[in-house]
């Protein structure tokens, strides 16, 4: 089930179903879920929460053997949301879901959906924090491993047009935007790798 809980009030049981994965926008007024359709072993499907009344509403997305919720975008006020199949599915079914991992921004006002082909990596860094502002440009920090395992860029990811921009290169390191903090007046990068903490020069401008 998916609750909700406020101070001084009882607990609210907003959906009675097998649900997981909630993400919520920033505004309080949607919740992102993945629902199963019996069981989790089978292809699941996502549905969208109006937190101001409980009701589930469908998305235009298709069943897959993946698909999860995955982050918030306030500057755009859309989901990002994963869709994937498993290499071997459970049983003798036949996986369900694209070739290769799709990622897809969805309108909660809607629930239309859309796949994207932009550079969105730095929004599936999870943990336990959020990506670091770059200063008061509107931008973020970010680091983003190279396709051909040469090490990683780091550099300031703009979260409503997507746009990455490098400003250094660590070569031999594979990161992602959570390994890393950046000291601006300082002009350090710390990196924080296999137990180790490392600084490095950015370059001035």
């Amino acid at each position: 089930g998916f609750w909700r809980f406020e101070p001084g009030k009882p607990p609210e049981l907003l959906v009675e179903d097998n649900v997981l994965f909630p993400v919520l926008s920033s505004d309080g007024k949607w919740a992102l879920l993945a629902k199963s359709k019996g069981s989790w072993v089978d292809p699941n499907i996502i549905v969208r929460v109006d937190l101001s009344s409980g009701d589930l509403s469908p998305v235009e997305i298709p069943e897959a053997d993946t698909l999860n919720p995955v982050a918030y975008i306030p500057e755009r006020k859309q989901f990002l949301v994963l869709r994937d199949k498993d290499d071997d599915p459970y049983g003798s079914r036949e996986p369900v879901g694209p070739e290769t991992p799709e990622y897809w921004l969805l309108d909660p006002e809607t629930g239309k959906a859309e796949i994207t082909k932009s550079e969105i990596q730095p929004l599936t860094h999870l943990g336990a924090r959020s990506l670091q502002p770059a200063g008061d440009s509107g931008q973020y920090w970010a680091a983003i491993p190279n396709d051909d395992g040469n090490g990683s860029n780091i550099g300031k990811f703009d979260k409503r047009s997507f746009e990455f921009k490098p400003v250094l290169h660590i070569p031999g390191l594979r990161l992602n935007s959570l390994d890393i903090w950046v000291d601006e007046e300082q002009k350090a990068v710390y990196i924080a790798y296999r137990g180790h903490l490392l600084q490095v020069s950015l370059p001035q401008p």
